[in-house]
């Protein structure tokens, strides 16, 4: 917790307050995501420690973007593309879901297709791309039983299209 606004000028204060009470006098990296603020703190902090002759490679390198902030920036841009695709195969897994016996039912089909039991209906959270991967994983895993779900139930809704599942 900041008690101070989280202007880029008082995080760098309060970090330097932080790396004096834990006696480190030099710094060389900095690793942060992409906020703003993190741009002042970078430079407040390499000017307070150049001026004291206290940077490691003369400040050069004060600054590291986060990488895994970065590869999240790319995933993200890269799941906005099959947004759509993504969507529909999150209604498919969200209808078999939706009911206990319906559930049941996709499972037998899943059996019928001698789909090996592992990684079943795992619902993607939208926030998460983590969590989407394992729920595009698991239903490309089980795609036949749900292609035979779409030809015996006549509720099953607009399900994935090829192309859906291509691009998963």
């Amino acid at each position: 917790m900041v008690p101070v606004k989280a202007t880029g000028e008082n995080l760098a204060d309060i970090i330097i307050n932080c790396l004096l009470e834990w006696n480190l006098d030099k710094i060389c990296t900095i690793t942060k995501d992409n906020h703003s603020a993190n741009d002042v703190v970078a430079k407040c902090l390499q000017q307070h420690y150049s001026s004291r002759g206290l940077m490691l490679l003369n400040g050069r390198s004060v600054q590291v973007r986060c990488w895994g902030h970065i590869l999240n920036l790319i995933v993200r841009e890269g799941l906005d593309e099959i947004k759509v695709c993504i969507q529909r195969v999150r209604n498919v897994v969200k209808y078999v879901k939706a009911y206990p016996k319906r559930k049941l039912e996709f499972l037998q089909l899943a059996d019928q297709e001698l789909i090996p039991k592992g990684k079943m209906l795992v619902l993607g959270i939208c926030t998460r791309w983590n969590s989407t991967y394992s729920m595009l994983g698991s239903a490309l895993h089980i795609r036949r039983a749900y292609d035979r779900m779409k030809s015996r139930d006549s509720n099953f809704k607009n399900p994935s299209l090829a192309e859906d599942w291509e691009r998963a």
